[in-house]
């Protein structure tokens, strides 16, 4: 028949066990139970024998002293066994709620925590052993959670800093123009209108020079689109080479170029704009071309010309670049001489 273990209340079968390893702590208790009931026996049976003796020797009968002696016994052996068994049994089965109570609340926490409270059993001979490797496992489960969390993040970070990368990589070629390497309309536009914001928020200087190639169309009708297409290859390469990388040069369509300058005065912008004629007048290559073009540009100021933003500063450059045409181009104009 099936009994019920009186230590921790599992039920015992006939049927054969398996060779499972058993703790230390589960024999130890196990010795510790079958020491307190065959101490329980043995007081038992020596109250039984003393209980006989004592009714003989008052004159009682052999069957009435064993009676007598039967009953001290059990009598006996209800009153010690709660002390002897039950209650090591009750405790122990305390002892182990109490364990599964920590675990669950410190596993409810989804954070870093100790588990330090467990090792309260450490001296404890039966759950000693099991709040340490439970500390262990739920240690490891923690490394364990906190390495991939780290593993996630650094990917995450991987992950944006790659899409931020191509992101930006797609930006500058869609906001480039492929021939000359310059910006083209859109990235202009955008980044012209950053300049101005920060240099009217901080009270600077922004010359803008407006570009436009002289007979550029006669090149193209006498030599070619490749002949006019090395003539703005040339263009943007004067242009990069006379600019910072907090400058903007720009392309926005056919042979109109744009370059910003910031933190430059109205003088030094000049200079440069009469480089740039003289330099692409005078190029080599436009010494093998029939009809090589010249250059003409207007300039405007910011703060010099006054301008309210961006597309008033590019109309007073336009206005200058025009007048430059109509005073016989090849030349640079200032705004105010418009």
């Amino acid at each position: 028949m099936p009994g019920v273990d009186p230590v921790d209340g599992r039920v015992m079968s006939d049927e054969p066990q398996s060779d499972a390893p058993v703790s230390a702590g589960d024999s130890e208790r196990a010795a510790g139970f079958r020491a307190r009931a065959m101490l329980l026996c043995c007081l038992v049976v020596f109250t039984t024998i003393a209980g006989e003796l004592v009714g003989s020797w008052w004159g009682m009968s052999e069957r009435i002293a064993l009676l007598a002696g039967a009953c001290s016994g059990v009598l006996l052996g209800v009153f010690c066994s709660g002390p002897m068994v039950a209650a090591p049994a009750m405790a122990s089965d305390a002892k182990r709620r109490a364990i599964i109570a920590r675990i669950t609340r410190l596993a409810k926490h989804d954070r870093d925590t100790t588990f330090d409270e467990l090792l309260e059993f450490e001296h404890d001979a039966a759950l000693g052993p099991l709040a340490e490797a439970l500390h262990g496992a739920l240690t490891s489960a923690h490394a364990d959670r906190l390495e991939a969390a780290a593993l996630r993040r650094e990917m995450a970070h991987k992950v944006d800093k790659e899409s931020r990368r191509r992101t930006a990589r797609l930006t500058h070629e869609a906001e480039r123009d492929e021939l000359t390497g310059l910006l083209n309309r859109r990235g202009f536009e955008r980044a012209l209108g950053s300049m101005i914001e920060r240099a009217i928020e901080g009270g600077t200087e922004v010359t803008l020079l407006a570009i436009d190639m002289d007979r550029f169309k006669q090149l193209n009708d006498t030599c070619g689109h490749d002949a006019g297409d090395e003539a703005l290859r040339l263009a943007g390469e004067l242009i990069g080479a006379h600019t910072r990388a907090t400058d903007i040069g720009a392309r926005v369509g056919g042979d109109e170029l744009f370059v910003v300058f910031d933190h430059v005065s109205m003088e030094a912008a000049l200079s440069i704009g009469e480089r740039l004629i003289d330099h692409f007048t005078n190029h080599p290559t436009g010494r093998t071309m029939e009809g090589w073009p010249g250059m003409s540009i207007g300039v405007a100021g910011l703060r010099a010309d006054r301008a309210r933003d961006a597309e008033d500063l590019r109309r007073l450059a336009d206005e200058a670049l025009y007048q430059s045409k109509r005073d016989g181009r090849g030349r640079i104009t200032r705004a105010r001489a418009a």
